[in-house]
């Protein structure tokens, strides 16, 4: 009885032990925040003057790129519409709309244009089939904010055009 007691004891300590070293170590990231914005293929750049562009992607659905431009901080964000959030989640105070022309002129980008409760403003629009937003935490006119948001719309309307050709 003692030598089988032993025995079992010797092979539950085995058994301990061997398992003890089998642990998987954690999965290295692979991708670096370039690359995870990159795979989302969203039609949208920053601006060529911009300084400190950050690209990233967030949950995997939304590309963002934050930036510097003319001493402002801005956030761009984009995605496939289904997907798409702003990701600023302040109250709204006011909306308005503003129509921009696209090259041609024939067709129309429409900006949605939202105070937000801290006094900031969040641009959004649509290109085919992709939401975008533009954001910025800093205190900035609103005519700023919407010149650089006509820019950013009228190169993703031009993008997201090559694209379906």
């Amino acid at each position: 009885m003692k030598r089988l007691f032993c025995c079992l004891l010797i092979l539950l300590l085995s058994v301990t032990l061997c398992s003890c070293g089998s642990k998987k170590s954690a999965p290295e990231a692979t991708e670096s925040p370039l690359e995870a914005y990159q795979l989302l293929k969203v039609p949208m750049s920053a601006p060529a003057e911009a300084e400190k562009a950050d690209y990233s992607a967030q949950g995997g659905t939304i590309a963002q790129i934050t930036f510097v431009y003319d001493g402002f901080s801005f956030v761009y964000r984009g995605g496939k519409t289904v997907d798409f959030t702003s990701g600023v989640y302040e109250k709204a105070l006011s909306t308005k709309y503003v129509e921009a022309l696209s090259d041609n002129e024939s067709e129309t980008i429409r900006l949605s244009i939202t105070v937000t409760e801290s006094g900031n403003f969040l641009i959004e629009w649509t290109a085919g089939d992709y939401g975008f937003s533009l954001y910025s935490p800093d205190k900035i006119l609103e005519e700023q904010i919407l010149s650089m948001a006509e820019s950013l719309a009228l190169k993703t309307w031009r993008l997201e055009k090559a694209e379906t050709r």
